[in-house]
């Protein structure tokens, strides 16, 4: 019976965690800055009943699938936060203030809040981690002779899958705001996505027009980077 039991417990906890998750707010979840930050977030409480929060910064990594690791603030980092640990009142909210700096930049890190709420799924609390993530950004960006296209070791021979990889070749850090894939018959956008310094990021995108791709657009805030596709639908 003790299996049975904690699958129970375990279907009542992911039952309670998106209400707790919708009633929990942290803002804003990305904040951007030259050189150093001075900054704040707020943690924000809709429920009827008071909650603590945690503070956890932490460094991390972005692979070329776009997965994160994380891993203790880097010793390279200063941060000081106005608060570690807080109760958040009901229907309030409490702000955060911190200055953060690196050695070298650019850098980034997390700063999770971990709310430790009322709710109970048995006899487990509910805890709800919260991110809000900081990037410390020189002046400078890449331009688009940095960026570079290859073809995707893992090729998908899938006629409706678009398999490529986009390399960031320089020290900066940028952002795509959004991907637009394009054909005779017409075009397809996708999202975008944070590009980290020298990173090779692995694109596979749906392809639902009924002709192979011709384009891919990759857009940034200052430029776009074009480049053309066979008739496969990978790089050459």
């Amino acid at each position: 019976m003790r299996p049975r039991y904690q699958i129970a417990l375990l279907a009542a906890a992911l039952a309670i965690a998106p209400k707790v998750a919708r009633t929990q707010t942290i803002s804003p979840v990305i904040a951007e800055y030259q050189g150093h930050a001075d900054g704040s977030f707020q943690i924000r409480n809709d429920t009827l009943a008071p909650f603590t929060v945690v503070l956890k910064p932490m460094s991390f990594s972005v692979d070329s699938n776009g997965e994160p690791s994380y891993r203790p603030l880097d010793a390279d980092v200063q941060l000081d936060l106005s608060a570690k640990s807080f109760r958040v009142p009901p229907k309030r909210q409490f702000t955060v203030f911190y200055k953060a700096s690196g050695i070298h930049t650019p850098t980034w890190f997390t700063i999770y809040a971990s709310i430790i709420s009322n709710a109970h799924a048995g006899s487990m609390n509910i805890v709800l981690d919260l991110p809000h993530t900081v990037y410390l950004l020189d002046r400078e960006t890449p331009s688009v002779n940095d960026i570079v296209f290859r073809p995707s070791a893992d090729k998908d021979s899938a006629s409706n899958k678009l398999s490529l990889v986009v390399e960031n070749k320089s020290p900066e850090f940028t952002r795509v705001s959004e991907i637009e894939v394009s054909s005779a018959t017409g075009k397809q956008t996708y999202p975008g996505f944070a590009f980290f310094p020298g990173q090779s990021r692995v694109l596979h995108l749906d392809w639902t027009k009924p002709d192979p791709p011709t384009n891919i657009e990759l857009h940034f805030k200052k430029f776009s980077a074009v480049h053309a596709l066979p008739p496969d639908g990978t790089s050459p």
